[in-house]
Order: C-alpha cells, then sequence, then structure tokens
C-alpha cells in the first residue's frame, strides 16, 4: 500500500523538462515520502532499500531527473551570482533567493552530506570540489548582506513581560534563548539566526505558568462540617453552591480568583445556622410569649401569640431532631462500609490477628453509630410526640373556648328575646314570636316614634287652639 502511495505521487510530478518553481515544494514532498517509506507502520518488517526495489525503475528515474533538474536550477542561481568582490546592495535578494532555493534542496534530504546534486557529469569527488566552489562562493556574497532577524523579533515579541508567572526552568529556558541570540550576524549565517529564533520560540512554546495557591481554599475546605444536613436548607446550600464554585488548576495569574473562591466559602461557613439553634431560638421565643400570656390572661392577642410560639417552637424541634437523625443514619452507613471492608479483608487474611481485631473494631463501632441512630430516632419521634400533643391541647383549648362562646351567644339572644318583650310592653304592642328579637325590637321602635309623633301632633294643635283663645280673649276686650 505504501510503495503504491508513493508511486502514485511520482507519477503525478511533472516531467523533468516540464518542471517549474511552484513543483518544487510537490517533489521535495515525494522525496520524503520515498525517503521515508520503511518507517511506515504498515510495513514495520521490510528496510527501505527493499521497498525502493518495489517501485518502477522508470518512476525513480523520474523523482531522480526531477531532483536533478532542481539540483541544476539551484546551481544556475548561484553561478548567477557576481562575485563577492563584484557584488552590490542590488545583487542581496538574487543572492537570498539562491540561499533559500539552496537551503529546500538541503532540507529535502535529496543530497548526502555535500550537495553533490549541483553538479552532474563528474566523479563523486569531483562533483564535491565544484559544488564547495559555488557554496563557498555564495557564502562570500551573503557575507555582504545582513541576516533576517524578522523571525527572532517575531518570537521576542511573545516573550511575556513578567516571566516570574512561569515556573523556574520554563523561564530560565526562555531567559536562556534570549541570552544565545548574537545580534549583527551577516546573511551567510541565517541558518544560525533562525535556529535562535526556533529555540526561542520553543521556549515560550514551552512556558508553563506557576499554579495558584490554594492552601485558604483547603483550610476553607478543612472546615465544611460533615453533615450539611444538621443546617438550614438555605445556609448549606450557600455552602454547597461555594464549594461547587471552587475551580482547580488555575494559575498564578488567577491567584486573586482563588481567593475570593476561598473567602466565599469561608463566609458560607460562617453563616451556617444549624436546625438546633433555631429551635433553641424558638424556644427562648415561645418561654417569652408564655410570659407575657400568664401576666395578661385577659388579652386575647397574647394568648394567641403565646400558642402560635409554641407551635413554631414544636415546628423546629421537630426540624432538629429529624436533621439528627438523617446525620446518624449517614454516620451509621460509613461505619457500615467500613466493617464490611475491614471484614473481608479478614476474611482473605483468617491468619493475620491485626486485620482480625481491625475487623472487629469496625463491627464495633458500626454497632455503636447504630445505637446513635436509634437514639436519634427516639428523639424525632418524642418531638414529634410533643408536637401532636401541643396541638392536641390547642385544639382542646379551643374547643373550650367555642363552647364558652356558644353559652354566651345563648344568654346573650335570652336576654335579646327579654328586653324585646319589654319593649313591646312598652310600645303597647304584642310581641310576635314568629319574629326575631331584633324584629320585634324594631317595631316596638316604630310604634313607639308613632305614639311620639301623635303626641307631638296633639301638643301642636293644643298649642295653636290655645294660641287662637288667647287671641278672640284679647279682641274680646279690645271690643269691651
Amino acid at each position: 500500500v505504501v510503495t503504491d502511495r508513493v508511486a502514485a505521487e511520482i507519477a503525478a510530478l511533472p516531467a523533468a523538462s516540464d518542471l517549474t518553481a511552484a513543483s518544487y515544494e510537490a517533489v521535495f514532498q515525494t522525496k520524503k515520502d520515498f525517503d521515508g517509506m520503511g518507517h511506515s507502520e504498515e510495513v514495520p518488517n521490510l528496510q527501505n532499500s527493499q521497498l525502493e526495489k518495489m517501485i518502477d525503475q522508470e518512476l525513480r528515474d523520474k523523482l531522480n531527473a526531477n531532483l536533478a533538474a532542481i539540483a541544476a536550477s539551484v546551481a544556475a542561481q548561484i553561478d548567477a551570482l557576481p562575485t563577492a568582490d563584484a557584488a552590490t546592495v542590488a545583487d542581496q535578494a538574487q543572492a537570498l533567493e539562491a540561499r533559500a532555493a539552496l537551503k529546500a534542496l538541503q532540507d529535502s534530504n535529496s543530497m548526502n552530506s555535500y550537495p553533490k546534486g549541483l553538479v552532474n557529469g563528474m566523479t563523486k569527488e569531483e562533483a564535491a570540489i565544484v559544488a564547495q566552489d559555488k557554496l563557498d562562493k555564495l557564502d562570500a556574497v551573503l557575507a555582504l548582506y545582513p541576516a533576517d532577524y524578522t523571525a527572532v523579533e517575531a518570537a521576542r515579541a511573545k516573550v511575556p513581560a513578567d516571566l516570574g508567572i512561569y515556573t523556574d526552568e520554563t523561564a530560565a529556558s526562555v531567559t536562556s534563548a534570549l541570552n544565545a541570540i548574537v545580534e549583527g550576524k551577516m546573511a551567510n549565517e541565517q541558518d544560525a539566526v533562525d535556529a535562535w529564533a526556533a529555540a526561542l520560540e520553543k521556549a515560550l512554546a514551552k512556558l508553563a505558568k506557576k499554579p495558584a495557591d490554594y492552601t485558604a481554599v483547603e483550610a476553607a475546605k478543612a472546615k465544611v462540617p460533615e453533615h450539611l444536613v444538621l443546617y438550614t436548607d438555605e445556609t448549606a446550600a450557600a455552602v454547597t453552591a461555594a464549594l461547587e464554585g471552587i475551580v482547580e488548576g488555575k494559575f498564578i495569574d488567577e491567584q486573586a480568583a482563588v481567593d475570593v473562591m476561598a473567602e466565599s466559602l469561608e463566609a458560607a461557613i460562617a453563616g451556617l445556622v444549624s436546625f438546633a439553634d433555631v429551635a433553641a431560638d424558638a424556644e427562648t421565643v415561645a418561654e417569652e410569649a408564655k410570659k407575657a400570656a400568664e401576666e395578661n390572661p385577659d388579652d386575647a392577642e397574647a394568648q394567641t401569640a403565646a400558642d402560635d410560639a409554641a407551635a413554631v417552637a414544636a415546628d423546629a424541634k421537630v426540624a432538629a431532631a429529624d436533621a439528627a437523625l438523617k446525620a446518624a443514619e449517614a454516620d451509621k452507613a460509613k461505619a457500615d462500609a467500613l466493617a464490611e471492608e475491614a471484614q473481608a479483608a479478614a476474611n482473605e487474611n483468617p491468619e493475620n490477628p491485626e486485620l482480625q481485631e481491625t475487623a472487629l473494631n469496625a463491627k464495633m463501632a458500626a454497632a455503636e453509630a447504630g445505637m446513635k441512630v436509634a437514639e436519634a430516632a427516639r428523639g424525632k419521634a418524642d418531638a414529634v410526640q410533643a408536637k401532636a400533643n401541643l396541638a392536641q391541647a390547642r385544639a382542646d383549648k379551643l374547643a373550650a373556648d367555642a363552647a364558652q362562646a356558644q353559652v354566651a351567644a345563648e344568654e346573650a339572644v335570652a336576654k335579646t328575646v327579654e328586653t324585646a318583650k319589654a319593649a313591646c310592653e312598652a310600645a303597647g304592642i304584642a310581641y310576635d314570636e314568629g319574629k326575631s328579637p331584633d324584629e320585634n325590637i324594631a317595631a316596638a321602635n316604630a310604634a313607639q316614634a308613632e305614639k311620639v309623633a301623635w303626641a307631638e301632633e296633639a301638643a301642636r294643635v293644643a298649642e295653636e287652639q290655645a294660641a287662637q283663645d288667647v287671641k278672640a280673649a284679647q279682641e274680646a276686650k279690645e271690643k269691651a
């Protein structure tokens, strides 16, 4: 498969006579693939020399012809350069172009220890001498021009302003790469300049930041209670949220964020309120309300406030007891798991007395945890019973109050009937049993109002008559 692939690559190359600069890279890549066939995982047991023979000779000749054509082109570029004593600034671009072409040829691994491909038709020794002459000429011309430090400056621009946030080792590598750079090199030493740039880029790529200090975070974590179930839902949720907000793996330049994580967790822990504390506070409030009610037995609001406070305290005690039971159950589950693990180890090593003792101790611890669960369960049952007793007492009290109110209402109704009958008698009308006391009172009031109106009318008429009599007497007197 690998030989077929490389053969296809060679076949796709243009003929040496049709080769252009745009095709050089394809030729170089094909040569690398050709030379690297023996390293392919597809043919791990074959040498490259064996694989090369599996490619048609015509294709191999084509690849070599392409490489020879490129080498000839590079040689022509070097030959076209003026000698060092005749070169000018205007020849710099041509010299650099020739150098780039030569470097690409060398990097393609198409030549051995010397660029023998630069010359043809000579023995190996003759070719080496001529090729070296060409290289010497190129080197002499390049020595007239400054090297290109663009890559160096680009790498320098990437150096962080503060290397102190990086590990000593990786920061030292960057510093070393920076210190190795020598300014003022000429183009014939461009390889060294490029190597400095590459070394600095490599050192920069390996820079590793120092980790942030999580000491405060770990200290805060250590303060988190084992059983958050003992605390109110809201305050426990705040601790859980603070824990979930902790992000590991921050670096030293994010230390402020890590410190905020620690502070948030510390604040959440400080804000924890246990169900036991809530119950104690509620009990204090209930005692104060009870005292106020006893001091003001006729104050209905004080009595109601005392009853309400007692109910709140009872609920708080049940919640505290329930939380204690959950914590005990969690401890029991943990103890059971440890006991099971210890027993398994003891069973696997029956002759090991230490493991047997450990298993026994673990069983005892699990049993003790079980007793604590039972104790907590009794505590919850007592709290629930106390709450039920309180509710029953309050219900009984409300029932008694209702009965008393019923009696008072009946007495009030009786008094109202008597009042209505008296009103009817005073008004001179009969009490109507088919009507309510209020309706009879209204009728009596109406009758009384009617009597008052008649009396007022009679008085008015009498007054008018008296006035007329006085007037008549006056007139008679005047006549007399």
